[in-house]
């Protein structure tokens, strides 16, 4: 009887033993290894880092490890995913470090005792500790580990619920150890490698997060001619996005802050946007006819979400893109010969600010017209080219090209010239 009540005392005291030995650890680790922003950077690809910080005096160098994470969410195939560690992602110096991501089941390891698919990155560091890494004493500076990509073969999509976080019982599947100078702990030698074990916190982190919406309206927006603008907008990839508004303002004098602008509302395109996705997609183009020439137009494009109402990212801020389009006063604004002066002829370059019907005509040293280069035709807003051909005239001297652009149903504008001086000689 007295023997069975021993043993029991003894029972308990080791099971106490354990309970405070737990908890210490739990509360004096020597260092954290964390998954660290881990995103699904495209609709195939997920992305994470694992880092290592240092927590104490206890140990300077790190050895190695192995690092075993899975993936939770709907649909998650290991047989159909890849692996591979970024360049330059790592602090380590791998002239002495070998860092070894893989995916890990049944068929990659043949009459291995599978416990559970998962991905396991293994590095292997250097014998001597003075080529093992030096990890700062400081939470804010920890080892990089390296930043890994896992994608699908097959390119399909990851769910969005996916969830990634290390395997556990983190005691079986994680190991981390730290480099030994000397035989400072007896039963070690010099340049050995000492096991954390369970000294080491493991951070999980859940659900990544998806890239944030990039809204861009200046690429392709343009002023068009005749007080058109032409507006077309973009996005990298596309979060809760049901549709977009196009806002618009005018430019008061002295204001430079797009932001600080009154917008008024010109059109709207509810249910265009492409909800959740991973793809960029191209918008428009959506034609705005303007009313006043000489004046900067502010555009604003606003993401809509599923509720109608603006798109926010993740830091509460509207998804929102700004463009400046210049509406112009002048038509003419440039018109200069290649060659001046010339013997048998010249090339006048000119540029248009607007769409117009262009006359060109030349005029002789006595002021007399003598030729039409162009008749009341149709321009384009942009750059062109007339040829002027003086082979035929006798006469050296100072002829003028007159450019006359004609408004094409505007009445804010009049009739744009500009004169070109052109020297004949012999």
């Amino acid at each position: 009887m007295n023997i069975r009540i021993s043993y029991f005392i003894v029972v308990i005291a080791v099971l106490c033993l354990q309970t405070l030995s737990a908890f210490a650890v739990s509360t004096n680790e020597i260092a954290i290894a964390t998954i660290v922003n881990p995103l699904l950077e495209k609709d195939n690809e997920l992305q994470f880092s694992v880092n290592v910080t240092r927590t104490t005096d206890e140990w300077v160098r790190w050895a190695n490890g192995t690092f075993q994470i899975e993936l939770f969410g709907g649909g998650i195939n290991y047989h159909n995913l890849g692996i591979e560690l970024l360049p330059d992602s790592t602090d380590l110096n791998l002239k002495y470090y070998t860092i070894t991501p893989r995916i890990v089941t049944l068929e990659l390891v043949p009459g291995s005792k599978i416990t559970k698919d998962r991905i396991s990155i293994t590095v292997l560091g250097p014998k001597d500790y003075s080529q093992a890494h030096e990890v700062i004493l400081d939470t804010a500076k920890p080892l990089k580990v390296g930043r890994f990509r896992v994608f699908t073969l097959d390119n399909s999509p990851f769910p969005l619920q996916v969830t990634i976080d290390w395997a556990t019982p983190v005691l079986y599947y994680q190991t981390t150890a730290y480099k030994l100078l000397n035989d400072s702990i007896p039963w070690h030698f010099g340049d050995n490698n000492i096991e954390m074990r369970n000294k080491i916190l493991y951070k999980s982190t859940q659900r990544p997060g998806i890239p944030i919406m990039q809204l861009s309206l200046c690429d392709s927006t343009h002023y068009e001619g005749q007080k058109i603008v032409r507006l077309s907008w973009s996005t990298n990839g596309e979060r809760n996005s049901f549709g977009f508004d196009i806002m618009r303002a005018l430019l008061p004098f002295g204001e430079t802050d797009p932001s600080k602008l009154t917008y008024t509302k010109i059109a709207s395109f509810p249910n265009s946007g492409h909800g959740t996705t991973f793809k960029p997609y191209s918008y428009g183009p959506y034609y705005d006819t303007v009313e006043t020439r000489g004046e900067k137009y502010f555009y604003k494009i606003i993401s809509m979400s599923s509720e109608n109402v603006p798109n926010l990212d993740t830091s509460g801020k509207v998804i929102e893109s700004y463009c400046s389009v210049d509406i112009p006063y002048a038509v003419i604004v440039q018109a200069a010969p290649r060659q001046n002066p010339f013997s048998e002829g010249t090339i006048i370059d000119y540029k248009l600010d607007d769409d117009v019907y262009l006359t060109v005509k030349i005029y002789d040293p006595i002021g007399q017209e003598v030729e039409t280069l162009v008749d009341n035709q149709f321009r384009k807003i942009g750059f062109h080219d007339v040829n002027f051909e003086a082979s035929k005239f006798a006469v050296q001297g100072m002829y003028e090209a007159v450019f006359t652009a004609h408004p094409i149903n505007d009445n804010s504008v009049e009739l744009s010239r500009a004169v070109v001086k052109l020297q004949l000689v012999r």
